[in-house]
């Protein structure tokens, strides 16, 4: 067994040992395989990070994020050596936003008056998917676009005038940065529903 398949195999038993799932054993086993197989002259930090540096150049953020956590676990619990690698800012995407003719559309085309009231609460009262699943409801047997009705949600407020620091107390977001919708002012103030 050569040098690389001996560490990759002590990475597997370690991950086991912690664990870990079988999905995040064959990520940190493939990330920790790429980084062995660009043939880095030493094992040490500084060469992690130009290998880091050159995976920004061509993947995401994200991507790149999920190999720094599999090579420092690599490099702290396998070689025992401490590394500190900086995680990458993630590039900042606004949400799709549905247009009323096509909330309307999306709330009331299911046929299932259990799935249709999910869609107008998940809609009208701008929750999280994991929120309305934990009101202990079924999920919807079609793939709909559950993820864009929150954001829908918070722009038909906006339309409406709704002061953008309202609409962060009803997203819950901490910080207003994360609401990612620009203010605008107009006066009256009406629920979502009411304009589909």
């Amino acid at each position: 067994m050569d040098c690389k398949e001996e560490l990759l195999t002590k990475l597997v038993q370690e991950l086991e040992l912690k664990k870990f799932s079988k999905r995040t054993i064959k990520s940190y086993t493939h990330s920790v395989s790429k980084f062995l197989d660009s043939k880095p002259e030493y094992l040490n930090e500084q060469n992690v990070r130009n290998y880091i540096q050159k995976e920004l150049k061509r993947k995401e953020p994200s991507s790149v994020s999920n190999d720094i956590y599999a090579i420092t676990f690599f490099f702290n619990k396998i070689l025992n050596q401490k590394i500190n690698l900086p995680r990458p800012k993630r590039n900042k995407t606004l949400p799709l936003i549905l247009t009323n003719e096509e909330m309307n559309t999306l709330v009331n085309t299911p046929t299932n008056i259990k799935h249709r009231l999910i869609l107008k609460l998940l809609y009208s009262c701008g929750l999280r998917v994991s929120e309305i699943i934990n009101l202990k409801t079924n999920k919807l047997n079609k793939e709909v676009y559950l993820h864009l009705l929150r954001p829908s949600f918070a722009n038909n407020l906006l339309e409406q005038g709704i002061d953008l620091k309202i609409i962060q107390k009803l997203l819950g977001h901490s910080d207003i940065k994360t609401t990612q919708i620009s203010q605008q002012s107009i006066k009256n103030i009406m629920g979502p529903l009411n304009s589909l």
